[in-house]
């Protein structure tokens, strides 16, 4: 708005025009600045004579200086709503407010700031005033630990992580299919050491498969040296027809 160092700005009808604005309801943010009053900026900026007026009188009238600050305020105001009635600011990326404000994006923006260190204006202020309610810079690791605590209690009380992959726990959470996606982050090397070891401190199996077929060949094995009485080994050893004859009366069978 060309705020002169006197923090004065405009003449009596710039001033006049804002009164007129502000008591039917206007707010002065930087959008206002540009449809509704414009034609009062652009006389401001061209004619350098106009007497001043003191900006605390266009204060008093609710104008805002920074629009951004207010908005990123209110904002917070209602991540704060949102922690008192969650318990939490794990506030899902399409959520938005009664008002229709887009919560779940504004949380997701300032999680993008806090990582990157780029945005000037988001200060450790803002990162103390978040955190004090409830802000989590990394939602992924909170609900891998979460996850992890549940295969913890599974394995506590079967003894094993071979989870069934529909297997879900009273929370509803689907854990056989966690355990899974694991097993896939891990072939493609998106889990941490800390993770690996942490799964396989539990009896983790990488490859399920790979051990469902070694435990299926070992009971065939038992069966076929039970039913034959002769070591699988000695099959081999001395050729194949053995081994072939035998599968064929299991077929049979």
């Amino acid at each position: 708005l060309g705020v002169g160092k006197d923090k004065t700005i405009g003449d009596k009808n710039t001033y006049e025009s804002f009164v007129s604005f502000g008591s039917s309801g206007g707010t002065f943010t930087n959008k206002d600045t540009v449809t509704d009053i414009k034609p009062i900026v652009y006389r401001k900026v061209l004619d350098r004579n106009e007497p001043a007026i003191p900006v605390d009188l266009l204060e008093n009238l609710g104008m805002v200086w920074d629009a951004y600050e207010t908005q990123w305020n209110e904002h917070f105001k209602l991540a704060k709503e949102y922690f008192k009635a969650n318990g939490n600011l794990l506030v899902p990326d399409g959520y938005k407010t009664d008002e229709g404000v887009r919560l779940g994006r504004w949380i997701q923006v300032q999680r993008q700031n806090y990582k990157s260190k780029a945005n000037a204006s988001f200060t450790q202020e803002r990162i103390d005033l978040l955190e004090s309610i409830g802000m989590v810079w990394n939602p992924f690791e909170v609900q891998w630990n979460n996850n992890f605590a549940l295969a913890k209690e599974y394995y506590k009380v079967n003894g094993k992580l071979s989870i069934p992959i529909r297997y879900v726990t009273n929370d509803g959470i689907k854990l056989g299919k966690w355990i899974q996606h694991q097993r896939e982050f891990y072939k493609k090397g998106k889990l941490s050491p800390e993770q690996i070891k942490a799964l396989e401190d539990l009896g983790m199996i990488w490859d399920s498969y790979d051990k469902q077929w070694k435990e299926a060949f070992k009971l065939a094995k038992e069966y076929f040296e039970s039913k034959f009485n002769l070591p699988v080994e000695d099959v081999y050893n001395n050729g194949a027809s053995k081994l072939l004859d035998a599968i064929f009366e299991y077929l049979e069978e």
